[in-house]
Parts: C-alpha cells; sequence; structure tokens
C-alpha cells in the first residue's frame, strides 16, 4: 500500500467516524453535530471520497460545508448555535456534575479554546 493511499484511507476512516458522531450529536446534545459534519466533509475532500459531493451539494447543509471548505469560512448563525450549544454542556455539567471548583474551572477552560 503507498503512502498516498494510506493517507487516503485514514481521511475516508476520520470521516466516518465524525459522520457517525454527528449523526450520533442529532439525539445527544452533548456532540456537536455540526462541527463533527464539518470535520467529516473536509476529510472526505483531503480524501478524494465521493461523499464529498453529496455533503456539499445538501439542500440545507451544503452552503455551509462549502463556505468552509473552499474559504475556510464559519458562518455567524453556526458560530452563534456552536456557543449556544457549548454554554447549555457546560451549564448542564455545572448543574448535574461534581461541585469541584477546579473540576468546573478546567473544564470551562477546555471548552472555550
Amino acid at each position: 500500500m503507498q503512502i498516498s493511499s494510506i493517507k487516503q484511507y485514514a481521511y475516508s476512516c476520520t470521516g466516518w467516524t465524525s459522520f457517525s458522531l454527528g449523526m450520533a450529536g442529532i439525539v445527544i446534545p452533548i456532540l456537536p453535530t455540526t462541527l463533527l459534519w464539518m470535520l467529516a466533509t473536509w476529510c472526505w475532500a483531503k480524501g478524494n471520497s465521493p461523499m464529498t459531493q453529496k455533503m456539499l451539494n445538501h439542500p440545507k447543509l451544503g452552503k455551509s460545508l462549502r463556505l468552509f471548505i473552499e474559504y475556510g469560512v464559519i458562518e455567524f448563525k453556526i458560530k452563534l448555535l456552536i456557543l449556544i450549544g457549548l454554554a447549555s454542556s457546560y451549564l448542564s455539567f455545572l448543574w448535574f456534575g461534581p461541585p469541584i471548583l477546579w473540576l468546573a474551572a478546567r473544564s470551562g477552560i477546555l471548552m472555550s479554546v
């Protein structure tokens, strides 16, 4: 197996893993569906997968994914949704998680990076 085919295989596997986690994120609010699908599309584009065109031509997601792949731009509404998702995840962690100050601070720092 050549190096380029190994890279393509790795990109394809990473794309499918990201896509699958994004699908799970539809029902599990902790997983960021949009970001995972953006990562999947980027990986498929790098790996020359036919799934790239399917995602870029999707009626609802295609425009945002195309902007991200071609220009590296994330739309404001997507950024806002990501921010709301991260904030709600952190607040649910604080509400339901253990009341340990250092753990809450570390989680907040990791979510902000």
